[in-house]
């Protein structure tokens, strides 16, 4: 949460997001402003930083910031199975990028559920790690999205379940007749032929990459998750 001003009693906190409002039931004063008083005992830390967009010139103003946990939040669009979304490679290691971020001069990186965080990455609500870095820092940004072979046919794969299954569709509406996904198990979610299959019932998946932002160096290529 934001800190509006606080002394040596209380803390007064703002955010946007909503899961955060209703978690910590938060005042509501608008559907995207949230408010509390917190009395500072119960606050684990409060910090600075000198440039809004990175988050590695931290200012300790009360407490200090916990080691943070393995287990991260679930991610539907990012598993050892589907790399769906904008990805930076940063510091060597490749994070989730949050799409829509201000690029030209920050990115706003996510760990992935494969990844202990490291330092500086801050939890902004239960199980989610972010760190924001100046886009001189990112080494190449791509866009991802993962394919597969479904019944002798190519379909994109939109979300993965918890309990592993993956939402297939068509890339396009205009590539395979109603009725021909219909006769293979296709049904309407969300307005749009979809199915809910096992991975075992893929022949194969792959991602397709290409360049973000001003990274016109990295070169599109195709990476094969499962033959």
């Amino acid at each position: 949460m934001q800190v509006l001003s606080f002394d040596n009693k209380t803390v007064n906190t703002i955010t946007s997001d909503w899961h955060t409002g209703n978690e910590l039931r938060m005042n509501c004063e608008d559907r995207d402003r949230f408010t509390k008083s917190i009395p500072i005992e119960q606050v684990e830390c409060i910090w600075e930083f000198a440039d809004h967009y990175d988050f590695e010139s931290i200012n300790i103003l009360h407490g200090k910031l916990q080691e943070l946990p393995n287990s991260i939040n679930y991610d539907k669009f990012d598993s050892t199975l589907i790399k769906n979304g904008e990805y930076a490679s940063y510091n060597g290691s490749i994070y989730k990028s949050i799409s829509g971020y201000n690029n030209e001069i920050g990115f706003k990186l996510r760990c992935n559920v494969s990844q202990k965080c490291p330092e500086f990455f801050i939890m902004e609500k239960p199980g989610e790690y972010y760190k924001c870095v100046l886009s001189s820092k990112i080494d190449f940004a791509f866009q991802s999205l993962t394919f597969c072979d479904f019944n002798k046919k190519e379909f994109v794969i939109t979300e993965q379940n918890q309990e592993g299954q993956l939402l297939i569709e068509p890339y396009s509406r205009e590539l395979y007749p109603d009725h021909i996904l219909a006769e293979i198990g296709f049904d309407r979610i969300n307005t749009k032929l979809m199915k809910w299959v096992n991975p075992d019932d893929l022949n194969k998946i792959w991602t397709r990459t290409e360049p973000v932002h001003n990274f016109s160096k990295y070169r599109p290529n195709e990476q094969r998750i499962k033959n």
